[in-house]
């Protein structure tokens, strides 16, 4: 009767190890992987949740926000959906990209968090707050170029030459991603690749007006902004160069041939509320220093004035190989031209004459910045 007991209990022991080895297994050597499975409905409750930091333009205007529904779920809100090349988006089914892509960790809240509270906050199921990125955009002369361009395929850059932010980025066509999920088969498709950044991805010939200058041996690097994650890319062709690219290499004309870090993130916040300023790289040289003063003096040589103020830049009308369409019209400039304060490129597809579209466009911009009013 005894050995029976003891038999029952070995078993029974021996069961309870073995319950107890599988479950620390797959709780503890196998969570990561459960965890991080994409069928894992723990996984997307708890993403459902996130409450993502907003995305701020330079004056502290709104340009992304998590709202927070009835149920504690969150939806991404773009109160500025023309600013998508800029912002990205964000989406449970079609992922990130762009700003939202690059900073991820900064407004999910896991760059730079402490580790006990956000051990106690998963403890406690408690949804995950991320922190703000400040942008060097400027809404409002982001809404101006947007105007300026109007319906027309296109890009526009707008920097200061002296230290590389970017305040307006444009790219059209653009989309709305606040609704992303219903259109996203159609944007894929369409023949005018709205998901395309023309501003950092668009690939154009410079004409032979431009040709000088999207002929700078180190193009091809100094054209990549790391902040903006690409759609749809078209890959490097030969000959081509990009509006970003033709605007970094003025600013290193206006720059005595060092061309500046350029950037679009002005700082971002930390756990405590504090914001900081990403670190920068140095300028470098892609221009001799009697190049970039040829090229300068050529530039303010083709300049018109202003109210005044000297406007530096050449406007190019490049030639396309498709049958039936119009050149590409390019515009790209600095002013004052005295002391740059904005390089400004302006890039019409099929628009034609540079003179007659790209540097109307350009004008506009630059009498908003400098508050002229002409009649």
């Amino acid at each position: 009767m005894r050995s029976n007991i003891r038999r029952l209990v070995a078993i029974l022991l021996a069961g309870f190890l073995l319950v107890g080895l599988t479950a620390g297994y797959w709780q503890v050597i196998r969570a990561p992987e459960l965890l991080s499975r994409a069928d894992n409905p723990r996984l997307v409750i708890a993403e459902q949740r996130v409450q993502r930091g907003r995305i701020l333009d330079r004056n502290g205007a709104v340009l992304a926000y998590s709202r927070v529904n009835d149920d504690g779920t969150t939806e991404r809100v773009y109160p500025y959906p023309e600013m998508v090349h800029v912002t990205g988006f964000y989406s449970l089914r079609y992922g990130v990209s762009n700003i939202e892509a690059t900073y991820d960790d900064v407004l999910r809240g896991l760059s730079g968090r402490p580790a006990l509270p956000a051990l106690i906050d998963n403890l406690l199921h408690r949804p995950q707050i991320g922190f703000d990125v400040m942008l060097t955009i400027d809404a409002e002369l982001q809404a101006v170029a947007d105007a300026a361009l109007g319906d027309r395929k296109g890009a526009i850059i707008v920097l200061d030459p002296r230290t590389g932010a970017i305040m307006a980025l444009v790219s059209h066509p653009v989309y709305d991603p606040n609704r992303l999920d219903e259109i996203w088969e159609t944007l894929r498709d369409a023949p005018d690749t709205p998901l395309l950044n023309r501003a950092t991805q668009g690939l154009y010939p410079p004409g032979e007006e431009l040709e000088e200058l999207g002929a700078v041996g180190e193009l091809e690097e100094i054209g990549e902004l790391r902040e903006l994650e690409g759609i749809g890319e078209l890959g490097e062709l030969k000959g081509m160069v990009t509006p970003l690219q033709m605007a970094l290499v003025t600013a290193a004309v206006t720059n005595g041939g060092q061309v500046p870090d350029v950037h679009l993130v002005q700082a971002v916040q930390d756990s405590s509320g504090h914001w900081h300023e990403p670190v920068r790289v140095a300028p470098r040289a892609v221009l001799s220093p009697s190049t970039a003063d040829r090229l300068r003096a050529t530039m303010i040589l083709n300049g018109e004035e202003l109210s005044g103020m000297t406007i530096a830049g050449k406007t190019g009308t490049a030639q396309v190989s498709e049958e039936g369409q119009l050149p590409h019209a390019w515009f790209v400039g600095f002013a004052p031209a005295e002391a740059p304060q904005v390089v400004i490129v302006v890039l019409v597809e099929n628009g034609g004459d540079g003179g007659r579209v790209a540097a109307p466009v350009a004008r506009e911009i630059l009498e908003h910045i400098f508050g002229i009013n002409n009649p």
